[in-house]
């Protein structure tokens, strides 16, 4: 099993293989900076309260969890990133890996990528399986399931040389507040 630690000074709740991240509608911790979208500011801020893993190195990995958000609104916010394969890369910031809920489907995106995925529309509890493929040539592989049913891939190559795992509250533009969960979480290099 994988270990996690907080992203930058997040807080959460852990019992065992459970966490439970909590946010206020517009709480920031560290990153206040405008989100911009296609040069549109779409936000004045983004809220986190995250956990990440090491540095990963080369090989296969699995992730599984049940997720749930519970919050009054189904669109709780512009974008709510659920899982994502970050590369430190700040120049564009944007990791070869994520699943995210937009406009009440879940969105795999990824840059630069190769995505193989339409929009499926999104439950506020299912079962996430991201099946991960980390190769010596600096490309990574990831296939997404939902509730056991395959909804997309992603294919990045010339990803940057520090791969690792991220999940929590990511949200811009968030509209309530939230409590995302996630239970009978596993992370495992096979």
């Amino acid at each position: 099993m994988i270990d996690f630690f907080p992203v930058w000074s997040s807080t959460y709740e852990q019992d065992g293989n459970t966490y439970v991240f909590k946010n206020a509608k517009g709480t920031v911790d560290t990153d206040d900076k405008p989100q911009y979208e296609r040069g549109i500011k779409i936000a004045d801020y983004k809220e986190r309260n995250e956990v990440t893993t090491r540095k990963l190195a080369i090989g296969k990995y699995h992730f599984s969890a049940d997720v749930e958000f519970i919050t009054p609104l189904v669109f709780h916010a512009h974008r709510a990133t659920v899982f994502q394969i970050h590369d430190g890369c700040d120049d564009p910031g944007i990791p070869p890996s994520m699943l995210n809920i937009v406009n009440g489907h879940f969105n795999i995106n990824s840059f630069p990528a190769i995505k193989d995925h339409s929009p499926v529309p999104a439950e506020l509890k299912f079962n996430l399986k991201a099946d991960v493929e980390y190769t010596n040539n600096k490309s990574i592989n990831v296939d997404y399931h939902i509730n056991d049913d395959y909804i997309g891939s992603t294919r990045t190559i010339n990803c940057g040389d520090i791969l690792y795992i991220k999940f929590g509250l990511y949200r811009i533009q968030g509209r309530c507040d939230i409590i995302q969960k996630y239970t009978n979480v596993e992370c495992i290099k096979l």
